[in-house]
């Protein structure tokens, strides 16, 4: 039976580099769309982050199912929607999906009891399949990944991963509104800028990474290319690969590249410094990709041991210098304050950075993700205490710091690190020079929203790290 659904984005996306569309939240709708369901995604960009005119919106379609977005972050973002739409009396029967759902099911329904369901894993079968119970009132113990209540009890059904070949790729025409005011861009990439998987998971097991995934799926190339012509089909020419790791050989880099017409497009990938060399980023500048961001994490390889990256802070120095020679931009990906850091280890990894002179650093304190090895070791070892859930978040315990060592630590990162993606040479007048042609003098907001964060030197990423006393 076709019924009406909404699936809602809660928390923003955009960041000094960019906005990124909802991607899942489009695919999920797409495959609904396709079996005669009315479904619609709401975007809390979209709406300028007005709450109050997503839920009028929600309320004029009257879905019979909402479902929300999570991410461990993102907990208060969920029940200020959670609130909004009760006091609209709109939503119907809410449910949770998203990669905390499947780190840490049973926590999500705890911290909503008002919520009935949540989907871990693979969505797509699995929401349709929810939809369909809601109408007809089936037996929900047969829906895969789904965990609801019976009675006291949550329940948590196997989930089936979805196989991604069969999957249709997301509708953009379903936010074309929102593509038409060029809401999601890139820096450095005049106009729209969109992203596409070309694979889901990741085959390696940093320690301190929430594996949503047990392997990595490589969708065929043929997929990739149709979704790409579809991107093209809405006026967009700059496109970013989101998967966790796209130059994985070069067999698949070329089977993705070889057949496309790259002439006044652009592109940005992401890949691990064990996979750069000249070669493949020479052919990489060729086909029209402007930058490629790395998770390097640490400049220090006692860390990165610690971490399991299976790469020496020699090989990521190395993979920023082959980048930046064919001139392309180096974006770098760190994360600081993983149990075991100490003052010598961030020296090394400052030593590092200013040494390779990455375009720019995305930097992080450690988050400890549910279901991430490291997090599962430190709280075997009783470092970690509490959850991530609405009004609160894990504190944990750095035994080789003292409560002063710590503070004066966090302090030192986070003043060295503005410091350093301020450096005018280096940075600053580089990636300004990416925002004039991204934004031109009708986008002058961007300009302003990056002159603001870095001049005001008030920048600091998202962290959630709380530090037990």
């Amino acid at each position: 039976m076709p019924s009406r659904v909404a699936l809602i984005y809660p928390s923003s996306k955009l960041a000094l580099s960019g906005c990124n569309p909802p991607y899942a939240l489009m695919g999920l709708a797409t495959v609904l769309a396709g079996q005669g369901h009315d479904a619609r995604v709401f975007d809390i960009d979209a709406y300028g982050g007005r709450l109050d005119a997503l839920v009028k919106d929600v309320k004029e379609l009257d879905p019979l199912v909402t479902g929300i977005s999570i991410l461990s972050h993102t907990y208060d973002a969920v029940e200020d929607v959670r609130l909004a739409l009760d006091a609209a009396g709109t939503g119907g029967t809410l449910v949770l999906g998203g990669p905390e759902v499947t780190a840490d099911p049973f926590n999500v329904l705890e911290e909503f009891p008002a919520i009935p369901y949540a989907i871990a894993g693979d969505g797509e079968e699995a929401l349709s399949d929810l939809v369909d119970y809601m109408a007809d009132d089936d037996d929900p113990s047969e829906i895969p990944g789904l965990v609801y209540r019976e009675g006291d009890n949550v329940l948590h059904n196997p989930h089936a991963t979805v196989d991604v070949t069969a999957l249709p790729h997301p509708d953009r025409s379903l936010l074309k509104d929102t593509y038409r005011r060029q809401l999601y861009w890139r820096m450095g990439h005049r106009g729209a800028t969109d992203i596409l998987l070309s694979s889901r998971g990741c085959p390696y097991h940093c320690t301190f990474c929430s594996e949503i995934r047990e392997r990595a799926v490589q969708r065929p190339a043929e997929q990739v290319h149709r979704e790409i012509e579809h991107i093209l089909s809405m006026g967009i020419r700059n496109i970013h690969f989101m998967d966790d790791l796209l130059v994985s050989s070069e067999r698949r880099v070329r089977e993705i590249f070889d057949p496309i017409d790259t002439a006044g497009l652009s592109f940005k990938v992401r890949a691990r410094a064990d996979r750069i060399d000249d070669e493949i980023v020479a052919y990489l500048a060729s086909k029209g990709v402007q930058e490629i961001t790395c998770g390097y994490e640490s400049g220090s390889d006692r860390m990165l041991e610690i971490m399991n990256k299976g790469i020496t802070a020699q090989q990521n120095h190395d993979a920023i210098v082959a980048i930046k020679k064919h001139g392309l931009r180096a974006f770098a990906d760190m994360v600081f304050m993983v149990p075991g850091e100490t003052l010598e280890t961030v020296q090394e990894t400052f030593t590092f950075l200013r040494r390779a002179r990455p375009s720019y650093v995305n930097w992080d304190y450690f988050s400890p993700f549910a279901n991430a090895p490291l997090t599962q070791q430190l709280r075997r070892q009783g470092r970690i205490v509490g959850q991530y859930g609405v009004g609160k978040r894990p504190s944990i315990s750095y035994e080789n710091l003292t409560a002063d060592e710590r503070r004066e630590l966090v302090t030192t990162i986070g003043t060295q690190m503005r410091r350093l993606n301020s450096n005018p040479r280096h940075v600053l007048l580089p990636n300004l020079r990416g925002v004039l042609a991204t934004s031109g003098l009708r986008r002058y907001r961007h300009l302003l929203r990056y002159a603001k964060l870095y001049w005001s030197a008030q920048g600091e990423p998202h962290s959630r790290l709380e530090l037990e006393e």
